[in-house]
């Protein structure tokens, strides 16, 4: 209802009346105020309310409300607004909706009649003229108030389906019903045949209803519902795959010891006694999968179906594969996690390859991957982690990306030891894959991944201790927002062979930044490093800041004034070494006071001569006074060339011993 509706009483005394709150849609969204109560009684649950008051015949009780009523099916004349003559009669009926209309196949409605209010354009306020159950209504024009309308109102009864579908041996009582909040609950009755037991109720059922054979329901919801019967003496929870049938089948329930399929209840056993390729023809759900035995290799083609399981672990030494498939989240109110091996169980290999795993839910998704195992995603596959997603990789494990997806919000990678390898991603995934502070001894490698923007808010270089992150190849990466050098230790950040990094963000070298020990290792790629809205402070850092082969570029907008050493390992080739300064400050000057200077070089040739440079500044100002590096170690036969004036800062072979000029 929308606006006001009246009720008179026509005489003192007491009136019982029922109000209905709900919509067309099996369910309340509004409010509504009894005498200016505003919602006097929860209406989420379609009850009936009665109000008592004595009235007297003067007295109007209001109802306001705020919905309007929806227009199903086809009238006549159509939904809209229309001017008849005083005294004229015209028949209004419903031409489409007498009986019912499926507006999908779990949602019906059908005509229940109309109302006739006469409506206020001051308030919007009603008072009912008229109502009954009919699909048709002959409307007579009457002169109203000045500040009054006739409105008829078509009403319309919404239904929602309830279907059993029934999976052994058994029967229930009703295989499909409609109604609607104001029905009649449904009871449904599982009855097995002989030789077999009620099992479970999977589906949009209670949870505390699932185990009982007999259950009953509402219609508040659209219900699709599974009732599976298994053999007598079957344990609830509990299935076992025994093979019985020999067809390598999975969905055949003669494979299994309850002979019924898993449900979403189950805690199921697939041993593989005997190595092979085992198939579904339908989709099936388990609570866990545990696989174990030492019967060869086994792999899962779901021939497109899917099977929906929270847990999955593999004690199978071997390889598990799953093929044209996926493995989706059962319950969205648990969490999603696969184990792969164990502390004592090394060689267990899983892969996913041209098939998914779907942890699309909110809650926490754990992939662990033991010492001397493998998790492999491969040729189109997918792991849609939505959010929450933390990895674990140890001793000697990976886990691999190669031609798949990632995706997900903030996944979190923990190291020990394992490795992480992203080749080839095919979609920008939204991150960029960085190890949390507690890894350790682990590496993550991101190879060709033709991809632009793996961007990642607060991004660090160097986290936990002796882990390498590796960017190589590919498309530009484009890191945004704000980032830190990290609090790591003995790690390496490598951007090599052909990759780069584009970090256009501010980046607060001041902050998180007490790592030790650490090197940003630029070879033949390019670093696009910082806003020129960037800071530093001269507190020691332990990084170094290496570039080597014959194409690296470090083009830097940060003001870098901390304990650096620059280190450029130069090439020793007789036809190529750096033409222009590999190491070029575009914003900011840099403060070198408590930094060193590396340059490795045995032989330096650039077109039959010695001087190579090193950095070069379009900033204002030149090397003057800042040719002061705390410590600059040369290679023998070399000095340093800068000074007042020169924008380069070269080194160059000068002699048969070393010697250190500061040349203006």
């Amino acid at each position: 209802m929308d606006g006001t509706y009246y009720f008179t009483a026509p005489a003192a005394g007491y009136y019982d009346f029922e109000l209905r709150a709900g919509n067309n849609y099996g369910g309340y969204s509004g409010s509504f105020k009894v005498n200016n109560v505003e919602n006097p009684s929860d209406p989420g649950d379609m009850s009936l309310y009665m109000h008592e008051d004595g009235r007297d015949v003067a007295t109007s009780c209001s109802i306001a409300g705020t919905k309007t009523a929806t227009q199903y099916g086809t009238v006549s004349p159509p939904y809209g607004d229309y001017e008849f003559p005083i005294g004229t009669t015209t028949n209004f009926y419903v031409t489409t909706g007498t009986d019912y209309i499926y507006m999908s196949d779990d949602w019906r409605v059908c005509a229940t009649g109309y109302v006739h209010n006469a409506v206020s354009t001051v308030d919007a306020s009603r008072t009912l003229l008229g109502s009954a159950p009919s699909t048709s209504y002959a409307f007579t024009q009457t002169q109203l108030a000045d500040n009054l309308y006739h409105e008829v109102v078509w009403l319309w009864r919404e239904e929602l389906r309830s279907k059993v579908t029934v999976v052994g041996p058994g029967s229930v009582s009703t295989l499909e019903a409609w109604g609607n909040e104001d029905s009649p609950l449904l009871t449904l009755t599982a009855t097995p045949e002989p030789g077999y037991m009620f099992y479970v109720w999977t589906g949009d059922v209670p949870a505390a209803s699932k185990k009982t054979s007999q259950i009953t329901l509402d219609f508040k919801q659209v219900r699709n519902i599974i009732c599976y019967f298994a053999k007598e003496c079957s344990v609830q929870g509990q299935n076992t795959w025994t093979g019985t049938a020999g067809d390598f089948r999975l969905d055949n329930i003669m494979n299994w010891s309850n002979e019924c399929l898993p449900t979403e209840s189950d805690t199921v056993i697939f041993t593989n006694v005997v190595a092979g390729i085992y198939t579904t023809q339908t989709n099936f759900a388990m609570n866990l999968l545990l696989l174990t035995g030492t019967g060869g290799d086994v792999t899962f083609d779901l021939k497109g179906n899917v099977i929906n399981v929270d847990r999955v672990t593999q004690q199978m030494p071997g390889l598990f594969t799953l093929t044209n498939g996926t493995f989706k989240y059962c319950s969205t109110s648990f969490n999603t996690e696969y184990t792969i091996g164990g502390a004592e169980l090394p060689g267990c290999r899983m892969l996913i390859t041209d098939a998914a795993v779907d942890g699309s839910h909110n809650y926490t998704k754990f992939f662990r991957v033991h010492p001397s195992c493998a998790l492999d995603f491969t040729n189109c596959a997918s792991l849609v982690a939505n959010n929450a997603v933390r990895f674990y990789v140890y001793s000697n494990a990976v886990m691999n990306f190669i031609d798949s997806s990632l995706t997900g919000a903030f996944p979190e990678f923990y190291g020990e030891g394992g490795s992480y390898l992203f080749r080839a991603l095919p979609v920008n995934p939204g991150y960029f894959p960085t190890f949390t502070d507690a890894s350790s001894g682990a590496s993550i490698l991101i190879d060709d991944c033709n991809v632009g923007n793996m961007w990642q808010q607060w991004k660090r270089f160097f986290m936990g201790t002796g882990n390498v992150v590796t960017l190589r190849g590919g498309s530009r990466k484009h890191w945004d927002h704000v980032a830190y050098w990290g609090t790591g230790n003995d790690c390496t950040f490598n951007i090599c062979d052909g990759a780069n990094l584009y970090f256009w963000s501010s980046f607060n070298g001041h902050q998180h930044f007490s790592g030790t020990n650490n090197v940003l290792h630029i070879h033949d790629a390019t670093l696009e490093f910082g806003r020129a809205t960037s800071t530093d402070t001269g507190v020691a850092k332990g990084i170094t800041m290496r570039l080597s082969g014959t194409t690296p570029l470090v083009q830097n907008r940060v003001p870098l004034s901390g304990e650096y050493t620059y280190q450029f390992d130069v090439p020793a080739t007789t036809n190529k070494v750096w033409t222009t300064a590999p190491f070029q400050i575009v914003a900011n000057n840099i403060c070198v006071t408590n930094s060193t200077l590396v340059v490795n070089a045995e032989e330096l040739r650039q077109n039959g001569g010695g001087i190579v440079p090193l950095f070069t500044k379009t900033t204002t100002g030149n090397w003057g006074s800042e040719i002061n590096f705390r410590k600059v170690v040369l290679p023998a036969y070399a000095q340093l060339l800068g000074g007042e004036g020169y924008r380069y800062l070269s080194v160059e072979v000068v002699g048969p011993r070393g010697t250190l000029l500061i040349l203006k």
